[in-house]
């Protein structure tokens, strides 16, 4: 009787274990979560431009999360459909780019200095890849680290 009680405790305690990773959470509970909330740009010293956008990640009322551009001369805001953590803690993210007609999807890692860096960056079926491994699929070079601006 005793190793049956057990089992049925080990059972259920694997269960619930399981069951808070199922839990969906909004994506603005994920961004905040994660970290991500708030402006980030290459250089926080030197005003928005073309070399230094201005990305923030913007919590609304009712949990709507946008993703704000800005890049001196320009700016949009596109809406957040889905923010999600993974393997190692990166976090994914699938943005509704309106001027651009199509979301994407990217990947974020988080430094232990804090900063973010893109490691993956395509079209939510895969296509039109921009970063891939870290790295600018165009050039080779290695995407940059980004900081919270204060």
């Amino acid at each position: 009787m005793t190793r049956r009680l057990r089992a049925c405790a080990l059972a259920l305690a694997a269960f619930l274990a399981g069951a808070g990773d199922g839990l969906a959470q909004s994506p603005g509970d994920t961004l905040t979560r994660w970290g991500l909330i708030g402006t980030w740009a290459l250089d926080c010293g030197q005003p928005a431009s073309g070399s230094n956008g201005y990305l923030s990640y913007v919590r609304h009322p009712g949990g709507r999360v946008t993703h704000e551009r800005d890049f001196g001369d320009r700016r949009d805001s596109n809406e957040v459909q889905r923010a999600q953590t993974g393997r190692g803690g990166a976090l994914e993210l699938v943005v509704h780019f309106a001027g651009l007609g199509h979301s994407r999807r990217y990947t974020l890692v988080m430094g232990l200095d804090g900063r973010i860096k893109a490691i993956a960056n395509s079209r939510v079926d895969g296509s039109e890849v921009t970063i891939r491994d870290g790295r600018f699929t165009a050039n080779g070079q290695e995407a940059p680290w980004q900081v919270r601006c204060r």
